[in-house]
Protein backbone atom coordinates (compact mmCIF):
# COMPACT_ATOMS: atom_id res chain seq x y z
CA UNK A 1 0.00 0.00 0.00
CA UNK A 2 1.44 3.55 -1.26
CA UNK A 3 0.50 6.78 0.49
CA UNK A 4 -1.03 9.73 -1.26
CA UNK A 5 1.62 12.77 -0.03
CA UNK A 6 -1.15 14.21 1.58
CA UNK A 7 -1.23 11.04 3.74
CA UNK A 8 2.68 11.39 4.38
CA UNK A 9 2.24 14.83 5.37
CA UNK A 10 -0.41 13.59 7.63
CA UNK A 11 1.59 11.44 9.44
CA UNK A 12 4.46 13.75 9.82
CA UNK A 13 2.48 16.69 10.97
CA UNK A 14 0.71 13.84 13.92
CA UNK A 15 4.17 12.95 14.30
CA UNK A 16 5.61 15.95 15.01
CA UNK A 17 2.98 17.25 17.18
CA UNK A 18 3.32 13.93 19.23
CA UNK A 19 6.85 14.12 19.56
CA UNK A 20 6.89 18.52 20.73
CA UNK A 21 4.31 16.86 23.28
CA UNK A 22 6.56 14.30 24.45
CA UNK A 23 9.30 16.44 25.03
CA UNK A 24 7.27 19.11 26.94
CA UNK A 25 6.33 16.73 28.88
CA UNK A 26 9.23 15.68 29.71
CA UNK A 27 10.27 19.03 30.48
CA UNK A 28 7.27 19.22 32.66
CA UNK A 29 8.50 16.45 34.47
CA UNK A 30 12.29 17.29 35.33
CA UNK A 31 11.10 20.51 36.46
CA UNK A 32 8.66 19.37 38.95
CA UNK A 33 11.70 16.47 39.87
CA UNK A 34 13.91 19.09 40.69
CA UNK A 35 11.24 20.81 43.00
CA UNK A 36 10.95 17.70 44.66
CA UNK A 37 14.52 16.83 44.90
CA UNK A 38 15.25 20.76 46.23
CA UNK A 39 12.30 20.11 48.79
CA UNK A 40 13.46 16.48 50.37
CA UNK A 41 17.42 18.44 50.67
CA UNK A 42 15.73 21.47 52.57
CA UNK A 43 14.16 18.75 54.48
CA UNK A 44 17.38 16.92 55.35
CA UNK A 45 19.11 19.66 55.99
CA UNK A 46 16.68 20.68 58.38
CA UNK A 47 16.86 17.25 60.46
CA UNK A 48 20.67 17.83 60.11
CA UNK A 49 20.63 21.34 61.75
CA UNK A 50 18.17 19.74 64.52
CA UNK A 51 20.13 16.72 64.83
CA UNK A 52 23.62 18.10 64.96
CA UNK A 53 22.72 21.01 66.40
CA UNK A 54 21.68 19.70 69.44
CA UNK A 55 24.91 17.16 69.39
CA UNK A 56 27.05 20.82 69.18
CA UNK A 57 25.14 22.80 72.01
CA UNK A 58 26.07 19.70 74.39
CA UNK A 59 29.74 19.67 73.38
CA UNK A 60 29.83 23.65 73.97
CA UNK A 61 27.93 22.45 77.35
CA UNK A 62 30.83 20.03 78.37
CA UNK A 63 33.31 23.08 77.17
CA UNK A 64 31.43 25.20 79.67
CA UNK A 65 32.45 22.96 82.14
CA UNK A 66 35.87 23.37 81.68
CA UNK A 67 36.61 27.16 80.97
CA UNK A 68 34.65 29.04 83.67
CA UNK A 69 34.34 31.81 81.37
CA UNK A 70 31.71 30.76 79.43
CA UNK A 71 28.66 31.57 81.30
CA UNK A 72 25.97 30.54 78.83
CA UNK A 73 25.42 28.57 75.68
CA UNK A 74 22.64 29.12 74.35
CA UNK A 75 20.81 28.91 70.03
CA UNK A 76 18.93 26.70 68.43
CA UNK A 77 19.61 24.35 65.29
CA UNK A 78 23.19 25.17 64.35
CA UNK A 79 22.62 29.12 65.24
CA UNK A 80 24.29 28.82 68.75
CA UNK A 81 26.30 31.77 70.26
CA UNK A 82 28.06 31.34 73.73
CA UNK A 83 28.51 33.99 76.08
CA UNK A 84 32.06 34.65 77.64
CA UNK A 85 32.02 36.34 81.28
CA UNK A 86 34.96 37.93 83.18
CA UNK A 87 35.38 36.14 86.81
CA UNK A 88 33.46 38.62 88.02
CA UNK A 89 30.39 38.09 85.45
CA UNK A 90 30.85 41.01 83.63
CA UNK A 91 31.00 40.11 79.97
CA UNK A 92 34.83 39.89 78.64
CA UNK A 93 34.89 41.72 75.15
CA UNK A 94 38.77 41.37 75.66
CA UNK A 95 38.36 37.45 75.90
CA UNK A 96 35.79 37.49 72.87
CA UNK A 97 38.13 39.57 70.50
CA UNK A 98 40.86 37.10 71.73
CA UNK A 99 38.93 34.24 70.86
CA UNK A 100 38.05 35.80 67.15
CA UNK A 101 41.59 36.06 66.41
CA UNK A 102 43.04 32.88 68.07
CA UNK A 103 40.76 30.78 66.58
CA UNK A 104 40.76 31.87 63.16
CA UNK A 105 44.43 31.59 63.57
CA UNK A 106 43.72 27.66 64.76
CA UNK A 107 41.33 27.17 61.49
CA UNK A 108 37.69 28.26 62.57
CA UNK A 109 35.98 31.29 61.41
CA UNK A 110 33.57 32.93 64.16
CA UNK A 111 31.84 36.20 64.28
CA UNK A 112 31.30 37.85 67.17
CA UNK A 113 27.36 38.85 68.66
CA UNK A 114 26.62 41.83 71.01
CA UNK A 115 28.80 42.17 73.47
CA UNK A 116 30.96 39.06 74.35
CA UNK A 117 29.08 35.97 72.59
CA UNK A 118 30.98 33.89 70.32
CA UNK A 119 28.32 33.30 67.41
CA UNK A 120 28.64 29.94 65.66
CA UNK A 121 26.91 29.31 62.07
CA UNK A 122 28.26 26.39 60.64
CA UNK A 123 26.50 25.26 56.95
CA UNK A 124 23.73 23.16 57.43
CA UNK A 125 25.71 19.93 56.11
CA UNK A 126 27.85 19.59 58.89
CA UNK A 127 28.55 16.54 60.87
CA UNK A 128 29.40 15.36 63.93
CA UNK A 129 32.81 14.65 63.35
CA UNK A 130 32.72 18.92 61.70
CA UNK A 131 31.92 19.72 65.27
CA UNK A 132 34.41 17.45 67.32
CA UNK A 133 36.83 19.54 65.05
CA UNK A 134 35.62 22.57 65.76
CA UNK A 135 35.94 21.88 69.40
CA UNK A 136 39.45 20.98 69.73
CA UNK A 137 40.17 23.57 67.53
CA UNK A 138 37.87 26.40 70.39
CA UNK A 139 39.57 24.57 73.00
CA UNK A 140 43.09 25.09 71.90
CA UNK A 141 42.06 28.98 71.45
CA UNK A 142 40.25 29.03 74.61
CA UNK A 143 43.98 27.96 76.13
CA UNK A 144 46.15 30.35 73.78
CA UNK A 145 43.99 33.30 74.62
CA UNK A 146 43.34 32.94 78.44
CA UNK A 147 47.53 31.86 78.76
CA UNK A 148 47.96 35.14 76.97
CA UNK A 149 46.06 37.19 79.92
CA UNK A 150 42.99 37.54 77.98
Amino acid sequence: MTLTDEQTKFYRQTLEVTKKSIEELNSQIEEELAKVKERLAELQARKNAAKVGAYFMARLSGLARDYPCIADVRGRGLMIGIELVKADGAPNRALCDAMLHRAFQNGLLLLSCGVSTLRFMPPLCVTEAGVDEAIVMLRKSFDEALAAGA
